[in-house]
């Protein structure tokens, strides 16, 4: 028991010791702030004069661009054309509608009839915008698988979505 005293008044001891001796440790971390003030020559004084106000400038980018004039969408209307089928889509004369032949096809027809049915005649039957109607035109009987692109520039601002975002 006398042991186990003697042991808390030795850690007591060299913890009062220990603290005392870091503070100067501490304080001579820090740099004076006395020292920093203090300079050998003192700044001149410099003679001021008033800035003279700018006129603002507007540049391109604080400026809305122009709104684009949209051109009313014209919608397809009917008629028809023959087109050669081949490797290169071809555009059926004077329509909306390219047609080429269809990768993997083994059976390609000579000549495709082209058919754009009317924006009218499309609505009546329950469509919107365009219609097409594709037959052979070189005589064949069996059906062949072609590739058909449609142009849809002209009307693409004809629905909703294209006028909400600007496609037209």
């Amino acid at each position: 028991m006398r042991l186990q005293r003697v042991h808390v008044w030795l850690l007591a001891v060299l913890s009062v010791a220990l603290l005392v001796s870091s503070v100067d440790v501490v304080t001579d971390l820090a740099p004076s702030v006395s020292s920093s003030v203090e300079s050998p020559e003192p700044e001149r004084s410099v003679e001021g004069r008033p800035v003279r106000k700018v006129a603002d400038v507007r540049g391109a980018e604080d400026s809305p661009p122009p709104a684009k004039k949209a051109s009313p969408p014209v919608l397809p209307g009917a008629g028809s054309a023959e087109v050669v089928v081949g490797a290169a889509s071809a555009v059926a004369g004077g329509l909306l509608f390219s047609v080429g032949k269809a990768a993997g096809a083994a059976a390609v027809p000579g000549r495709v009839r082209v058919e754009s049915i009317g924006a009218e005649a499309v609505k009546r039957i329950g469509g919107v915008a365009a219609g097409v109607r594709l037959s052979r035109a070189d005589g064949g009987t069996q059906a062949a698988r072609v590739r058909v692109s449609v142009d849809y520039a002209q009307f693409v601002g004809a629905f909703s979505a294209g006028r909400c975002c600007g496609w037209g």
